[in-house]
């Protein structure tokens, strides 16, 4: 499988991704209060897309934090750049995997509505292992329920690669095979998410 299909993919939907993809404000917030982020946090944000979470971010970590957000498809990354252009706000193009961090970059990571296409999700974890400071947090995470996301996924076919979004459970032991603690998961009718402490 390559990254190549799901670039493609997303860059064809970045001109109408804002308008045909629907995320919920309030789950969103509850969603980024596990991060417990404060002023002055440093925060990845991995497949941002159109940059969905960014303004939610900025409130979070104020004027003094710093948030960087990649993702593979560079056009949903122009985007993102064209509607937050924030001094704090670092934009790249890029898979998670080949980014060039230092060690112990960030407070925290968060992944929202992109588990499912990382091609390698036990290096992709691993990555973001060796990006988080000690202590850091990790929050997988959707605002809907694993059921809806998988079958959209599958009604999508072969034009996009997802390898569906394993039971909070499996998910969880993925996450401490590659040296995270599980503090908080919750996978229900309404959303999903597994967080992990480094």
């Amino acid at each position: 499988m390559t990254v190549e299909l799901n670039r493609s993919f997303f860059n064809n939907k970045a001109d109408q991704w804002d308008n045909i993809v629907n995320h919920n404000p309030e789950r969103i917030q509850y969603l980024l209060g596990k991060l417990c982020l404060i002023p002055g946090a440093s925060v990845l944000d991995v497949g941002t897309g159109t940059g969905i979470l960014l303004p939610f971010l900025l409130k979070l970590v104020g004027e003094t934090g710093r948030i960087t957000a990649i993702d593979v498809a560079e056009k949903m990354i122009e985007k993102a750049k064209a509607k937050f252009p924030h001094p704090n706000i670092q934009f790249i193009a890029g898979d998670v995997t080949d980014a060039s961090f230092p060690p112990q970059s960030f407070d925290a990571i968060v992944c929202y509505s992109v588990f499912p296409h990382f091609i390698n999700p036990w290096e992709t974890l691993q990555s973001m292992n060796r990006y988080l400071k000690d202590g850091g947090l990790l929050l997988i995470c959707h605002s809907e329920s694993r059921e809806t996301i998988n079958q959209r996924h599958k009604e999508l076919g072969r034009s996009l690669i997802s390898h569906g979004l394993p039971p909070a459970e499996d998910l969880e032991a993925l996450l401490t095979e590659v040296g995270f603690k599980v503090i908080d998961k919750k996978d229900n009718e309404y959303l999903y998410f597994v967080l992990g402490k480094k």
